[in-house]
C-alpha cells in the first residue's frame, strides 16, 4: 500500500520541490537588489500562488497567460489518479503552467512587463 501511494505522489512532490526552487530563484537574483527579505518572501509566495496571484492582483486581464495557468490546476492531479508516463507528463506540464503564471504575475507587478 505504501509503495502504491509513493508511486502516485512522487511526481507531485518533485513538481512542488522544483516549483519552490524556481520561486526561490525568482525571489532571489531576479528581483531588484535593494529589496528586503520580507518582500522577497512575498515574491516567493506569489510565484508559488501561480495563476491565483495574478487573478487576485487583477493582472489576468492584461496577461492572457495568467488565465492559461488555471489549466495547470486541472492537469496537476492527473498522475495521482492514474500513474503512468503520460499522466506524469501532464502533471509536470500543469505545474509548469501554474508556476509560470505566478512568474508572469510577479514580473508584471515588479518590473511592469
Amino acid at each position: 500500500m505504501r509503495v502504491v501511494l509513493l508511486r502516485r505522489f512522487k511526481v507531485l512532490g518533485i513538481g512542488l520541490l522544483l516549483g519552490a526552487v524556481f520561486s526561490l530563484w525568482t525571489a532571489g537574483p531576479m528581483m531588484p537588489s535593494g529589496m528586503h527579505f520580507s518582500a522577497r518572501a512575498e515574491v516567493w509566495a506569489a510565484v508559488m500562488g501561480g495563476a491565483f496571484t495574478g487573478t487576485v492582483w487583477g493582472l489576468a486581464a492584461f496577461h492572457a497567460f495568467i488565465n492559461v495557468g488555471w489549466l495547470g490546476i486541472l492537469l496537476i492531479p492527473a498522475h495521482p489518479f492514474r500513474p503512468g508516463l503520460l499522466t506524469a507528463s501532464l502533471t509536470i506540464l500543469g505545474f509548469a503552467l501554474w508556476f509560470f503564471a505566478g512568474f508572469v504575475s510577479v514580473m508584471a507587478a515588479v518590473w511592469g512587463a
